[in-house]
């Protein structure tokens, strides 16, 4: 009997973890039936959240034990002069491994979103002086993520266990939006 998984997570965040992506969290894809779904705010200004935050939705199917498909919307209702729809993402991951997996991801031209965008990225797991890292690097293009340019995104995330039931997580987030490329 196949066992489904679902989640549900109010969180308040500083910033986004991936504005390039479907999924919110560093996670990999899980096995076959496994069913997520989160919601979660996210705001630039911790201060401002009851104003200025995103409401992000989104669902996410683990379709084999190495591949996963998801959606998020960005439902704008807690953000001044947003509409109820403000961007609506797809994307994918596909596990190579148990510590690695490439993503994909498009914001389609929905709601306040007036043009498709695309990324591309690849996550890994590595364990330094007795901590797990993740890393997740990322491109995107076209005008959807973008506006002009390329943006580069490299999230660097070490994680500490306390026990069974605690991780911590220190997110160091490092963006760039060119023109040049």
């Amino acid at each position: 009997m196949r066992r489904s998984v679902i989640g549900c997570l109010l969180l308040a965040l500083a910033t986004t973890v991936s504005a390039q992506h479907y999924d919110p969290y560093y996670v990999f894809p899980g096995p076959k039936g496994r069913i997520a779904a989160d919601l979660g705010l996210f705001a630039d200004d911790v201060s401002r959240i009851a104003d200025a935050s995103s409401t992000i939705t989104s669902r996410k199917l683990s379709i084999s034990d190495e591949w996963e498909v998801g959606l998020a919307v960005d439902l704008g209702l807690l953000r001044d002069h947003a509409g109820t729809l403000s961007s609506v993402q797809v994307g994918t991951k596909l596990g190579l491994d148990e510590h690695m997996a490439l993503t994909g991801a498009a914001v389609l031209p929905l709601g306040e979103t007036d043009d498709l965008g695309l990324s591309v990225g690849l996550m890994k797991t590595f364990l330094a002086a007795q901590h797990m890292v993740n890393t997740w690097t990322s491109a995107a293009l076209l005008d959807g993520y973008t506006g002009k340019g390329v943006a580069l995104s490299v999230l660097i995330e070490p994680t500490r266990s306390v026990g069974d039931r605690i991780t911590g997580y220190l997110d160091v987030n490092v963006r760039s939006n060119t023109e040049a490329l």
